[in-house]
């Protein structure tokens, strides 16, 4: 049967993604989006359209949900960094007003953490018990909300699950600007003939993740039976920026820029609870799928060649 859904910051990278997925399925979905970083044209025309502020917006007008999706943030490390009180009055103030109108209308709600909470730990893959390693503003934020879910689900009994994603990818992921992800931004650079521009020695792994199975974990997530639960959105492989890098283009020239505080060197989930309980698991590998992407480029070469 459909279900009426919100999406917090479903104008975004992977909250666009998600909302197709759900208008696919038939899903009734209002998008709250500020579009500090999301885009209006991203969202599914099928889907309800609000434009607000979630530390600011004005909840019980939106009526009741039978589950909300939040992933409205301000994310990414280094951005953080710069402006913490910013950030935190986002990803913190403006997550507790979510919850609280969860709990208003008995909805479950799931959440999107960040694998950034584990910090620089030196087992892996890492488990959702191990205990964090906070290096950043962001890192911090992230798991004050995680710790809220679990408070008011003792203290008032709201349903929730936490999805803590490790590095996606894919289709709409921004390609430029302090919000951008690496693999985005190299791919507009292998676009434009650009210099790769690598941060510190480009040894860093990370845990790269399809959006498009970030999407299908999170769905699983709020269907799935369970009062509460935690759960690593990862593929359980990773690579280095230097791979990722050479994946691309092994010849593609490269800039290397100074280290920035508050990052890590290495991510890579241990995705057995999220195979276990949500029947999830990844479908897509990064090497797959930059290489096409790379045919796209190629024939889009080619293309303006001819003309």
């Amino acid at each position: 049967m459909p279900k009426r859904y919100l999406v917090t910051g479903g104008a975004g990278f992977i909250g666009s993604n998600l909302v197709d997925a759900l208008v696919q399925r038939g899903d009734s979905v209002v998008v709250l989006d500020n579009l500090a970083t999301g885009k209006r044209s991203q969202v599914n025309p099928a889907a309800t359209f609000v434009e607000g502020d979630i530390r600011l917006y004005d909840f019980p007008s939106l009526g009741s949900f039978d589950g909300i999706f939040h992933l409205a943030a301000l994310s990414r490390i280094y951005p953080s960094i710069l402006n913490p009180v910013e950030s935190s009055s986002v990803n913190i103030q403006g997550s507790v007003r979510v919850f609280e109108y969860a709990r208003s209308i008995s909805a479950k709600v799931v959440f999107a953490s960040s694998s950034s909470v584990y910090g620089r730990k030196k087992t892996f893959p890492t488990r959702e018990d191990s205990f964090p390693d906070i290096q950043s503003p962001y890192s911090l934020q992230k798991l004050t909300c995680d710790y809220y879910l679990d408070l008011f689900y003792r203290l008032y009994g709201l349903r929730y699950a936490i999805v803590r994603y490790f590095n996606a990818y894919g289709e709409r992921q921004l390609s430029s600007g302090p919000y951008a992800t690496v693999v985005g931004i190299f791919l507009n650079q292998f676009l434009h003939n650009q210099p790769f521009t690598i941060i510190g020695d480009g040894l860093a792994k990370r845990d790269f993740t399809y959006v498009q199975d970030v999407v299908l974990a999170t769905i699983s997530a709020i269907e799935h039976d369970a009062e509460s639960g935690m759960y690593n959105i990862g593929t359980g492989v990773n690579h280095s920026v230097c791979e990722v890098a050479d994946m691309i283009d092994p010849g593609h020239p490269k800039i290397y820029l100074p280290q920035r505080p508050g990052g890590y060197p290495e991510t890579r989930a241990d995705n057995g609870l999220a195979r276990r309980v949500l029947g999830w698991s990844p479908t897509m590998q990064l090497s797959e799928w930059l290489q096409a992407q790379i045919q796209k480029v190629s024939l889009r070469r080619q293309r303006e060649q001819v003309v």
